[in-house]
């Protein structure tokens, strides 16, 4: 269920709010959604906070192979 719902509070992890993660790896930013923001895999960050510390880095692609030019 992306994006969820408004007034949805969101805060790791987000399984209690949407159901299982599906540990995809967002090939722009790299996030993994159920690792990144889950306790006990990795240092829990919420979304936003993680995508305003990439957006910080400059907006690097993680994935380079999937480059859209």
């Amino acid at each position: 269920m992306w994006p969820p719902p408004a007034g949805l509070p969101i805060r790791p992890p987000y399984r209690d709010y949407l159901g299982q993660p599906s540990y995809e790896v967002c090939p722009r930013c790299g996030f993994e959604f159920g690792n990144d923001d889950d306790p006990g895999t990795a240092p829990p960050v919420s979304f936003y906070q993680y995508r305003a510390e990439w957006e910080a880095k400059g907006r690097p692609w993680f994935d380079k192979s999937v480059m859209q030019e």
